[in-house]
């Protein structure tokens, strides 16, 4: 950083190593609040901002893409999530003030699987920034046991429909997306030059998976191979 030292990015008060992992119950968890650190050097008083659910609940966020979904001017933010728990979506307000809008948006109908990488990209060129997020689970014993609970699942695309609102996609976005693997991070860029975003994920215990993006025209849904 160009500015002076991390002591000038706001008041971030520290908690024990375990607040996150350990409650006074003796219980494990895996969730707790979200925290935006902000860069308070040309401001005189640190105004910390702590990120929670719409029901004001912490969560155990796993993967983050910023961008400007609404192109409102303004960086959102978009948060992936654990299984059984929606992957949400932050709509910035201006002031660096963050609401919850993903019950709103339609993001809140997906909870089946543990979010990781994702990205907040133009799949279809269409001018609004869509939702990917790389999935698969954590543990590979537990599908023995639950089978509700798969270790490789799909991939997900959320299409921005325009006016916050988004549908999600996986088999209508191809296989490369409803394919299942135990993905982890994921890059975006337009590797063959044609024109639109691919994506590259990254997989537990096989060789990563380059999707390419067949949308080359505007208003075409995203297909990934």
């Amino acid at each position: 950083m160009s500015h002076d030292p991390i002591s000038r990015l706001g008041d971030v008060r520290h908690r024990p190593k375990d607040r996150c992992r350990r409650r006074a119950d003796g219980r494990v968890h895996d969730a707790c609040d979200s925290r935006i650190i902000r860069d308070m050097s040309h401001s005189a008083q640190p105004q910390p901002t702590v990120a929670l659910s719409e029901d004001g609940l912490e969560q155990a966020g796993m993967g983050v893409a910023v961008g400007d979904y609404d192109l409102d001017g303004n960086l959102d933010i978009f948060k992936t999530n654990f299984a059984d728990d929606t992957n949400v979506l932050y709509r910035n307000d201006g002031k660096g003030n963050f609401d919850d809008f993903t019950i709103r948006s339609g993001i809140g109908v997906e909870t089946r699987y543990v979010g990781w990488g994702t990205g907040m990209v133009d799949l279809d060129n269409d001018g609004h920034p869509d939702l990917f997020v790389a999935t698969g689970s954590v543990y590979p014993e537990v599908e023995k046991k639950v089978p509700a609970y798969p270790f490789r699942t799909p991939r997900l695309v959320f299409r921005n429909l325009g006016e916050g609102r988004f549908e999600e996609l996986i088999e209508e976005a191809g296989s490369g997306v409803s394919d299942t693997h135990a993905s982890r991070g994921c890059a975006f860029g337009d590797f063959d030059n044609d024109g639109d975003i691919d994506v590259l994920v990254m997989n537990m215990n096989e060789p990563p998976s380059l999707l390419r993006n067949d949308a080359q025209i505007r208003h075409k849904s995203p297909h990934a191979q």
